[in-house]
């Protein structure tokens, strides 16, 4: 499991940075489709933005097929 977490560019939907996000930080680029919008949660008490969370399930190919990407994320 990986836990991505970044704000969405100007003019960007949630579910458009969600992908940039996991493109960004694993090399594996999906479809919007095989994203799974969870509940938001607020990020804090005293906070009224919520948080937007969606879940997608990467193949071992998929991770093994992964492009370069910024070295963040190592097995």
């Amino acid at each position: 499991m990986e836990i991505l977490a970044g704000g969405i560019e100007k003019g960007e939907s949630p579910q458009e940075g969600a992908l940039r996000k996991l493109y960004e930080e694993t090399g594996i680029k999906i479809s919007a489709d095989r994203l799974k919008q969870q509940s938001p949660f607020a990020l804090s008490p005293r906070d009224s933005c919520l948080a937007n969370i969606y879940e997608a399930e990467i193949s071992m190919d998929e991770f093994l097929a992964r492009a370069h990407h910024d070295e963040e994320i190592s097995r």
